[in-house]
């Protein structure tokens, strides 16, 4: 009799963690079909017209408030970026984008190959923002981090709970 109730109780936790796993999965397609967007935008955009941009949507609140720590950021960005740059960061975005939503696609499906592919190209992303991380010390770039590390770890939770159920068959 316990150990049944102990059973119901694991899988009622799993059912809640894999519904847990859909929808951050479900997010990181949402953001992967963002950064292709962006990414895109950004090849058929030039250097002349992000300037503007970013200084049409920010130039008031930094005469507002020039102390604005976003606004600031996104300023400094302006007038660092050079095509080289906007090339990098749109490849960057287009390559990544991709990638996410192809993974996503196929964690949704249950493929079982996804999850370490998903899991290796994360820690390899997860390997390069840290070294980024550390030449620049962006706040936003440390919880792109842990929010990385976060979904790699849900991922290999589903991955271990998936293969622990064909092994039950």
């Amino acid at each position: 009799m316990a150990e049944e109730k102990t059973e119901e109780i694991i899988v009622a936790k799993n059912k809640d963690l894999h519904s847990f796993f859909e929808w951050v999965i479900i997010l990181k397609g949402i953001q992967g079909f963002f950064e292709l967007l962006i990414g895109a935008l950004l090849s058929f955009t030039n250097v002349e017209t992000i300037k503007a941009i970013i200084f049409y949507f920010f130039g008031q609140e930094i005469t507002e408030d020039p102390g604005s720590w976003l606004a600031n950021h996104f300023i400094d960005f302006g007038y660092s970026i050079s095509p080289d740059t906007k090339v990098f960061i749109a490849f960057y975005l287009i390559f990544y984008g991709v990638l996410n939503v192809f993974l996503v696609i196929a964690l949704l499906k249950n493929k079982l190959w996804a999850y370490p592919a998903a899991i290796g190209l994360f820690i390899f992303f997860l390997v390069y923002q840290v070294i980024r991380y550390f030449s620049n010390y962006s706040n936003f770039l440390l919880a792109m981090i842990f929010i990385n590390i976060f979904v790699i770890m849900l991922i290999w939770f589903e991955y271990k709970n998936l293969k622990k159920k064909e092994r039950r068959k």
